[in-house]
């Protein structure tokens, strides 16, 4: 049991060796378009909460708040989550079905296309020529 606490202590630390060398590389990379006093001043700040780590939760709660401030390359954007039969109600062409944010304004002419099932033209001749039955409006005629 000791040595697989051991073994497990040296993996943490050899990740930590590794992860201060990427730091090092960073710091050397962006150290011309960073303030030196910034640089010095986020080093303190981290210093001070080290101090304060007394348990093991606090050294974990610790690593993982280290660098939250940094955006992600991806983000939810303005994704705001819906139900699943909120998104099948969205019915026009060109319209995202997830939970992405709806075009709003007048669509670029580029988009306007015409939806895959037309209406069929209400000329009798026209649909005998196609094979195809005769469309009727349902108000009228009849």
């Amino acid at each position: 049991m000791y040595e697989r606490a051991a073994s497990s202590a040296t993996n943490v630390i050899e990740t930590w060796k590794t992860l201060s060398l990427k730091m090092k590389q960073l710091i050397a990379h962006h150290s011309a378009s960073c303030d030196e006093s910034d640089l010095h001043a986020g080093m303190k700040k981290l210093e001070q909460r080290m101090d304060n780590v007394h348990t093991g939760s606090q050294v974990t709660a610790l690593l993982h708040s280290y660098g939250h401030v940094v955006p992600r390359r991806r983000h939810a954007g303005a994704a705001i989550h819906t139900q699943p039969t909120a998104a099948g109600r969205r019915k026009r062409p060109l319209i995202t079905h997830g939970s992405k944010r709806q075009a709003a304004g007048r669509p670029a002419k580029v988009l306007k296309k015409q939806p895959l099932t037309s209406k069929r033209p209400r000329n009798l001749g026209h649909n005998i020529e196609l094979g195809v039955r005769h469309a009727k409006s349902h108000g009228q005629g009849h």
